[in-house]
C-alpha cells in the first residue's frame, strides 16, 4: 500500500493516510509539498482491511508504554485495552477502557530504544498495548482518513519535547490558581458561599477561590445567575475577591429550550445548533436543564457566539470557568425515552430475565452511541456540508474550550484565563487546565490521580489533578487525610464532593484532622515557591512538571515503580495511599543519596540523608515528606500569619558539592512574563574545604524582585546543618 511520509524534523515523520480531518492539535506549519511516497511504517507491521488500518509491534518483555493521558492502567500503560472515546463514565473501575479524554500520544520504552507515537483522529480508535497478548501492541483506525506520527530520541522526555513541539506549549494557568481550591455540588447561594468562606477564615485554613455549580443558575440556564440566591452577583463576587477568594462558576453546553431565553433564541434564530441529519432540525436532548440543544462547536460561527456569551461573566468580575459536561453528556433523548416508555408498559413481566430487561431500557437510555450518531455539525464556515458527531466526537470538549479561550484572548490579550474542562483531546493542553474527572472516594482511586497526574504529564497537561477525597460517596477521614497530604503535590489543589454526600471541606472533621489538614494546605502555600517555579520552568522547557522515576533510571525497580514520581527537578514524592499504614516502602532510583524531608505540625522540621535503593519511609498523618535530590534545592515561603503569603523565601539544600537552586516571580496574572518581565534568581552554593558554604547567585528577566531576602537550610552529606543567609 502506498502512504504518504514528510520527514518534518529529524526526529518526527508524519505518515499521511487519505485525507485527514484537520483537529487542529498540531500547530506546526507542516510543508504539503514535502511528502513522499513510502510503503512502509519504521517497526511497526500495517495491515488494511475494508476501511480500517491495523498497526501491530512486538514488544520485548522489558519494554514499557508511558503516556495515553487520562486513561486507566499504571504509569506504564502496558497490558491494557484503551479506546479513544470521550466518555461520561464517573465509574472507573479496572475493566473501562475509556474515559473523559481521549490523549492518542504514548511512548514505548526500554534501555536501548524509544519510540513515541501519535494518532491524530477525531473519533473512536482502539489501542490494545498488550491485553490480548502481551508481546503485541496494536492500534486499529476505523478510517482511510488519518495522520500518524512517529517520534524517536535517545530519552522519553526528548520524545516528549518533540510532540509538544508539534502540538504546542502547554497551558500557563494564573499563579493564584496553584493554591487550595473549594468546591461542592453545590454552593447554591450567596449564604452558602459566605458560610464556606467564614468558616475556612475561623479555622485559620487559606484558600483561593470557591466553585459554584449548577444550582447558582435560574433553572439551570447557561449564561443566567438566579436573582432569589445571588441578588447582586457582581457585587458579591467583587466582595469575595477582596477576601482573596475567586468565584469559579460552571457552564455546561446543553442550552434549555425555552422561549424568551435569549440564549437559546439567538442559537435557534442563527443555526448555532448541532442538528439532525436533515441537517435543518436542531437536534434535542436532556441534561440537567431538561430539554436543551447543543451548540455546534465545530461551526466558527457558534464558536464566536458562544465565546462572546462569556462576557455575561467577565463583566461580572469573575476570574475563572468551570466547563463541564462536554462530551457531550446526554441524559437521554425524547426518541429513545419514549421508545423505552412504550416497551415497558407494552411488557409482561414473566421472570427475572424480563424485570432486568425493563430495568435496563431506562438504565441505558445516557450516552448512547446512536444518539450521538443522530447528531450533526456543519464544520468550518458550514458551507462543507453536514458532518455526524459519530466522527468528530472527541472534538466537542476541546472547541467547547477554544471558544471559551479565543474570545477572551480577543477582549484580555494580555491576561491569563483559569479555564478548567472536563472533555478534551490532544491539544487541548495548551488552552486551559483539566481535571480527572468524577471519581470515587476509594484508595485506588487515590492511586489513579497518582498514576494519572504523570501521564497526563507526559501529554502536555502540567496543569492537572483530581477531585481531592473524592468526588462520589463518603470519604473516611483516614482517605481524606492523605489524599490532602498527597494532594499538595498535585498542581491542581481542589477537593470536591457530590450532592448527598458526606460535607469534606477541611473544617468539617473532627478538631484533630482539621488541625492536619490545616497544615497540609499551609504547607502547600509553603511550598508554592517551587511549584511555581518549577511549572514555569516545564513550560519554557517542554519538560513534563511530573515524571516517572523510569525517566532517568533503568533498574527493574524502576520500570516497575507505578507510585511515586519526581515532581519538577528536585523532589520526589512518594504517597501513601493504603489504609491502616504508617509509613511505605520507597524505592529510590539511582545510585547517589536523598534529603529525606519532614515537614511537622508543630513546626519541628525533620531532615535525614537515605542512601539510594529500597527504603521504609515511616510518614505519618501528621507530616507533609518528601525527598530532595542530592546536590539540588528546595525554595519554600516563610509564610506569614495568614497561612498564605511571604515576605522571606527560605531554600532547603541538600549538598555535597556543588548545588543549584531557583526562585522566580512574575506577576502572576499576565502574559508579560513572555516579554521578560519575570524576576528569576538562580543559587549556586558550594561546599569549601572547611565544611564552609559559598553561596552564588545569578539573576535573568527586567522585574524588580519581590522578594529580597533569602534564607538557607544546608544539609550536608553527614546530616550536618548550616543556616546563611542572603540577600539582594
Amino acid at each position: 500500500m502506498k502512504i504518504k511520509m514528510n520527514q518534518i524534523s529529524p526526529s518526527t515523520q508524519l505518515f499521511r493516510f487519505g485525507t485527514p480531518f484537520n483537529t487542529e492539535a498540531v500547530t506546526l506549519n507542516i510543508d504539503a509539498s514535502s511528502f513522499c511516497e513510502t510503503e512502509n511504517l519504521p517497526q511497526f507491521k500495517c495491515e488494511k482491511k475494508d476501511n480500517t488500518y491495523l498497526f501491530t509491534y512486538v514488544m520485548n518483555k522489558k519494554q514499557c508504554i508511558f503516556g495515553l493521558g487520562e486513561s486507566l492502567g499504571g504509569m506504564n500503560k502496558r497490558s491494557h485495552n484503551y479506546r479513544m472515546w470521550n466518555s461520561d463514565d464517573p465509574s472507573h473501575t479496572e475493566e473501562k477502557d475509556a474515559l473523559y479524554g481521549s490523549h492518542p500520544f504514548f511512548i514505548i520504552s526500554d534501555e536501548n530504544e524509544k519510540i513515541g507515537i501519535f494518532i491524530d483522529f477525531p473519533t473512536e480508535f482502539h489501542i490494545d498495548a498488550g491485553f490480548t497478548q502481551y508481546d503485541i501492541l496494536s492500534i486499529k483506525v476505523p478510517s482511510e482518513n488519518f495522520d500518524l506520527y512517529i517520534f524517536t530520541g535517545n530519552s522519553e522526555l526528548q520524545i516528549v519535547r518533540e510532540y509538544l513541539k508539534l502540538t504546542g506549549t502547554p497551558y500557563m494557568p494564573p499563579k493564584w490558581a496553584f493554591g487550595f481550591q473549594q468546591s461542592r455540588w453545590s454552593y447554591p447561594n450567596e449564604n452558602a458561599v459566605t458560610n464556606v468562606a467564614d468558616k475556612m477564615a475561623d479555622a485559620g485554613i487559606p484558600c483561593d477561590a470557591i466553585y459554584i455549580d449548577i444550582d447558582y443558575m435560574d433553572n439551570y440556564k447557561v449564561f443566567t445567575v438566579d436573582k432569589n440566591k445571588f441578588a447582586d452577583f457582581k457585587k458579591f463576587t467583587a466582595e469575595m475577591k477582596q477576601r482573596g477568594i475567586r468565584l469559579i462558576p460552571i457552564i455546561d453546553p446543553g442550552v434549555r429550550v425555552e422561549e424568551n431565553y435569549s440564549v437559546y433564541e439567538d442559537g435557534v434564530k442563527n443555526n448555532y445548533f448541532c442538528k439532525e441529519s436533515d441537517g435543518k432540525t436542531d437536534f434535542t436532548a436532556a441534561v440537567w436543564p431538561g430539554l436543551v440543544h447543543f451548540p455546534d462547536f465545530l461551526n466558527d460561527n457558534a464558536r464566536t457566539w458562544w465565546g462572546q456569551l462569556y462576557h455575561f461573566l467577565w463583566d461580572a468580575g469573575i476570574d475563572g470557568i468551570w466547563n463541564d459536561m462536554n462530551e457531550p453528556a446526554i441524559f437521554y433523548t425524547p426518541r429513545k425515552l419514549e421508545a423505552a416508555k412504550k416497551k415497558i408498559a407494552e411488557r409482561t413481566i414473566n421472570n427475572s430475565w424480563d424485570f432486568f430487561e425493563i430495568r435496563d431500557s431506562l438504565g441505558t437510555l445516557a450516552n448512547r452511541r446512536d444518539d450521538y450518531a443522530e447528531m450533526y455539525h456543519l464544520p468550518g464556515d458550514g458551507k462543507s456540508g453536514i458532518v455526524s458527531h459519530e466522527n468528530l466526537h472527541n472534538l466537542y470538549g476541546l472547541n467547547m474550550t477554544r471558544a471559551t479561550v479565543d474570545e477572551f484572548k480577543k477582549d484580555f490579550p494580555d491576561k491569563r484565563i483559569f479555564l478548567l474542562t472536563r472533555s478534551s483531546s490532544a491539544g487541548a493542553h495548551r488552552m486551559a487546565a483539566i481535571w480527572m474527572g468524577d471519581n470515587q472516594s476509594w484508595w485506588s482511586h487515590l492511586l489513579l490521580h497518582i498514576q494519572m497526574l504523570v501521564s497526563l504529564n507526559i501529554c502536555g497537561f502540567f496543569y492537572t489533578g483530581a477531585d481531592v477525597c473524592g468526588f462520589s460517596g463518603n470519604v473516611s477521614n483516614e482517605l481524606a487525610l492523605r489524599w490532602m497530604q498527597f494532594a499538595i503535590f498535585s498542581p491542581l489543589f481542589r477537593n470536591h464532593a457530590a450532592l448527598g454526600t458526606r460535607n469534606q471541606e477541611p473544617y468539617n472533621f473532627d478538631d484533630k484532622t482539621t488541625n492536619r489538614m490545616r497544615h497540609f494546605i499551609r504547607t502547600r502555600y509553603k511550598l508554592l515557591p517551587y511549584m511555581y517555579t518549577e511549572f514555569v520552568n516545564a513550560v519554557k522547557t517542554l519538560t513534563p512538571l511530573c515524571t516517572p522515576t523510569a525517566f532517568y533510571d533503568k533498574s527493574c525497580q524502576s520500570l516497575e515503580c507505578q507510585d511515586e514520581f519526581f515532581l519538577g527537578r528536585s523532589i520526589l514524592v512518594t504517597p501513601v495511599y493504603q489504609p491502616n499504614a504508617q509509613g511505605r516502602n520507597v524505592y529510590l532510583a539511582g545510585n547517589r543519596p536523598y534529603l529525606y524531608v519532614k515537614l511537622c505540625n508543630n513546626g519541628l522540621d525533620n531532615f535525614n540523608i537515605v542512601q539510594a535503593g529500597n527504603f521504609y519511609a515511616e510518614y505519618s498523618a501528621d507530616e507533609v515528606a518528601f525527598f530532595i535530590k542530592e546536590n539540588c534545592g528546595v525554595p519554600t515561603g516563610v509564610l506569614e500569619e495568614d497561612g498564605k503569603t511571604f515576605n522571606t523565601v527560605e531554600i532547603i539544600a541538600f549538598v555535597s558539592g556543588v548545588a543549584t537552586a531557583s526562585y522566580y516571580e512574575d506577576d502572576g496574572e499576565t502574559n508579560d512574563y513572555l516579554k521578560n518581565n519575570f524576576f528569576q534568581i538562580d543559587f549556586t552554593i558550594k561546599k569549601e574545604i572547611n565544611n564552609s558554604f559559598c553561596i552564588q547567585a545569578t539573576t535573568q528577566g527586567n522585574r524588580q524582585p519581590e522578594i529580597k531576602n533569602y534564607n538557607f537550610v544546608i544539609v550536608d552529606e553527614k546530616g550536618g546543618i548550616t543556616r546563611q543567609t542572603f540577600s539582594l
